[in-house]
């Protein structure tokens, strides 16, 4: 039997025809959305998603909140050997490697440490002060990884309203 399910990657008009439908024939409602959400791909969570998630109790589950490595700072000096910027299937993510993402990278990296946190922790942190943020998928490779990103859900307590207004001056990146 099914009793919790959740969409992936679903807009919001999509979500509420489900919510509708399964109202209509008594079924189980979604519970869940799991959309991409990270400090550079925000647009979609804060403007279309947050409301619904508001309307109807949704949670999200979100992936990548390191935007494919970037928000862990690793590539603040470069691409460095191993990462998957560097491999040469990789192309699409090397991409997303630019100048001026690193330099804002860079910025929240000097911020973090100024709190003693790690590049990663701030940037998980911040997706988990959301309410509708439910849980976030790490892609960690390694247990060190897995540890630092665990540790961010005990820095969200760290992100005053003024920190989180540095780090969005950081980001110049609010939806509207």
């Amino acid at each position: 039997k099914i009793l919790y399910w959740g969409t992936s990657e679903w807009e919001a008009a999509q979500i509420a025809q489900a919510y509708a439908s399964a109202r209509e024939q008594h079924l189980i409602l979604p519970t869940m959305e799991q959309p991409q959400y990270n400090m550079f791909h925000r647009r979609r969570v804060e403007k279309d998603l947050a409301p619904i998630c508001k309307e109807f109790g949704l949670g999200l589950t979100t992936w990548s909140p390191l935007h494919f490595g970037l928000l862990s700072g690793k590539y603040n000096d470069g691409i460095p050997a191993g990462s998957r910027a560097a491999l040469p299937e990789m192309g699409w993510v090397r991409d997303e490697v630019t100048s001026d993402r690193v330099a804002v990278v860079r910025r929240l990296t000097t911020l973090a440490q100024e709190i003693d946190l790690t590049t990663a922790q701030l940037a998980i942190a911040w997706l988990l002060r959301r309410k509708e943020v439910s849980s976030v998928i790490t892609g960690a490779t390694r247990l060190e990884q897995l540890d630092e990103n665990l540790a961010a859900a005990e820095a969200v307590e760290t992100l005053t309203d003024d920190l989180l207004e540095e780090i969005e001056q950081i980001l110049e990146n609010i939806p509207e």
